[in-house]
């Protein structure tokens, strides 16, 4: 399972078919005996249902995607406004009590 997760993060198509038109998530049925692999093996190869959100999950540590990430402008701004606000807060924060200001 572990090449399957490697594949699709660096942007394997879940949807690509072979000579026969078989899609890799018909494949599971024939090919896996244990039901709780093949509940973790569907669950992976599903299309993911919330791919609009998926650079804000990223960005904030919660859960590593499994889709190709693709830079876009949202994601560089929400990244750009988290360094900020850190920052920010550092130096509201953290710098007085540094220089005894407070």
């Amino acid at each position: 399972m572990r090449s399957i997760k490697e594949l699709l993060m660096k942007g394997a198509d879940r949807s690509s078919r072979d000579n026969d038109g078989i899609l890799p998530i018909d494949l599971i049925e024939d090919n896996v005996r244990n039901d709780e692999t093949k509940q973790i093996l569907r669950a992976l190869l599903e299309t993911p249902k919330n791919s609009r959100c998926i650079g804000v999950l990223a960005l904030s540590g919660v859960r590593q995607p499994l889709v190709k990430m693709i830079r876009n402008k949202e994601t560089m701004f929400i990244y750009i406004g988290a360094m900020s606000m850190t920052f920010l807060g550092l130096v509201i924060c953290v710098l007085p009590c540094k220089l005894n200001l407070y």
